[in-house]
């Protein structure tokens, strides 16, 4: 009996240790998982080409993917931890079969994607830089494109007003009236360089 009573206090630990180590398992597959999955999501949300934006609207959007994915850090921080204690159970338990993911490959990609983040941040500053410059580009241009506007329409009613006489007549009222405004038409050309 003491030898069934050993053997089965042996078979029972064996089985703890067992389910123990595929408890280690599961959490750590599980866990691993849910930081590649969140890793991979802020990839996506950093994917566009801030170079390619054309309206602080799309830098906006950018900027509220970033903070998603920023404001996110802490607690994929604390899953991280999680998975490192998991991961030193296991090999303290000599269960060194971690599956498809190490503990090194999410490390390397955390890292990774948090020095992405890190980036993006001055990204967004630079793109909203340069947003706010275009916008006083494309403001100044419109100004000076609706003067020039204004203008072209004003000499156009003023030829169409000394339309009357001969063909020569016209046109010496033409020039006459081109030599008039001429440094106008000129200060509104130039406006628009």
């Amino acid at each position: 009996n003491k030898q069934y009573a050993a053997r089965t206090v042996e078979q029972d630990a064996a089985r703890a240790a067992r389910s123990l180590a595929e408890q280690q398992a599961v959490s750590f597959a599980t866990t691993a998982n849910q930081l590649v999955n969140w890793m991979d999501g802020v990839d996506d949300n950093l994917a566009e080409d801030l170079t390619t934006l054309t309206s602080m609207d799309q830098v906006d959007t950018q900027e509220a993917l970033y903070n998603t994915s920023a404001g996110e850090v802490g607690a994929q921080q604390a899953k991280l931890d999680e998975l490192s204690a998991t991961a030193a159970a296991m090999t303290e338990a000599g269960n060194t079969d971690f599956g498809a993911t190490s503990l090194e490959d999410v490390q390397g990609k955390f890292a990774a994607t948090t020095a992405a983040l890190d980036e993006r941040k001055a990204a967004i500053a630079t793109a909203k830089d340069k947003q706010a410059a275009d916008e006083q580009l494309r403001t100044a241009f419109v100004a000076a494109a609706t003067d020039l506007s204004n203008f072209i329409a004003e000499q156009q009613a003023a030829v169409a007003a000394d339309a009357a006489g001969s063909l020569e007549e016209q046109l010496e009222a033409a020039n006459a009236l081109a030599v008039a405004r001429n440094s106008t038409g000129v200060e509104k050309v130039g406006a628009t360089n």
